[in-house]
């Protein structure tokens, strides 16, 4: 069984356990005798799970290739999860470079600056287009 196999048998089983019915989670969890329902279920979750992005340690981003990067703001208590589109080149940040030379070309004297170093923390791959279809197809 595979990491995310165990980890939708988990959620199934919670979800189970939400609903107040004790007997079904330790079943799903130990592989016991399935509904066909909660074998679909189970393979659903799976799916999705595997579909979701996942966020990476920004020290593993690629060179050369726009991502996401994303960090928390531990001074803004109202939206403290912040996220922008850069891409390492020459192992800088190029678009955070570009700011950071801009503010010290163009802001006066006692302005605030942008840090030097980006404050990044993850990074996560941008997805693919959808291919092209013809119209009306979904």
């Amino acid at each position: 069984m595979t990491d995310d196999q165990q980890r939708a048998r988990e959620l199934l089983a919670q979800e189970y356990e939400c609903d107040g019915i004790t007997h079904v989670p330790d079943c799903i969890r130990r592989e016991a005798m399935l509904t066909e329902m909660e074998h679909r279920a189970i393979r659903a979750i799976t799916a999705a799970l595997r579909a979701a992005p996942e966020w990476n340690p920004i020290q593993t981003a690629p060179e050369g290739r726009l991502v996401v990067v994303g960090w928390l703001d531990t001074e803004d208590s109202h939206y403290p999860e912040n996220y922008e589109f850069d891409y390492l080149e020459d192992g800088l940040w190029a678009k955070h470079e570009d700011c950071v030379e801009h503010a010290h070309a163009v802001a006066p004297p006692g302005s605030q600056m942008p840090k030097e170093q980006p404050p990044y923390q993850w990074w996560l791959d941008l997805p693919a287009f959808p291919a092209a279809r013809p119209q009306g197809v979904k």
